[in-house]
Order: C-alpha cells, then structure tokens, then sequence
C-alpha cells in the first residue's frame, strides 16, 4: 500500500478578522493538472492552525500534486501545488508545505 503524508498550517496574513470555515488538501495524477475542489480532496474542519492528512491506495511510480486549501470568507484559496512521485512499491514519502496559503 503506498501513502505519502502533508502537512500545512493555515495563518491568515490580512488585516482584521477572517473567517476560514473549511480547510483540507486537494491532490490529482500529475497528467490532469492543476488540483482543485474538482479533484479528490479531503476536508479537515475549519479554522486556523495546523492540520496534516495522509494520502492511501496511491497508484505505484505515478506523479501526483497536492496543495492545500482554504474557504476563507465565502471564497476557494490554494497553497502552493507541491509534486510527489510515489515509488514501485512500499510507502511513499513524508511531505511538508509550510507556505502561507493566502495573502
């Protein structure tokens, strides 16, 4: 079984108060682009700080993306897309995105 694990965390850099009412990650093959909401994701709750997941049932020596996202004040915003190449068999590796995901 191959998995590969992430963690973010989500701090919001503008002024004032936001609302982050949900957070996850999204992930896709590499071949279909860019990840997003239409893509597999999973959902992690709301609110800032730090939250992690770990992908399972990965296909063998295939490149994924992942990043994660946050819903902060009604709209959809994205980390950074990180890429991930799972090997022939085994576990994947663990990934870290420390990037703050919104400006």
């Amino acid at each position: 079984k191959l998995q590969a694990s992430f963690f973010q965390s989500v701090t919001p850099r503008t002024a004032g108060f936001a609302t982050v009412s949900q957070k996850g990650f999204v992930w896709c093959r590499a071949d279909y682009g860019t990840p997003s909401l239409s893509n597999d994701s999973v959902y992690l709750g709301s609110g800032t700080g730090t939250f992690s997941t770990t992908l399972e049932d990965l296909s063998p020596d295939t490149t994924y993306y992942i990043r994660a996202y946050a819903v902060v004040d009604g709209v959809t915003k994205y980390g950074p897309t990180v890429e991930f190449r799972t090997g022939r068999g085994g576990t994947g590796d663990d990934f870290t995105e420390d990037d703050y995901i919104w400006e």
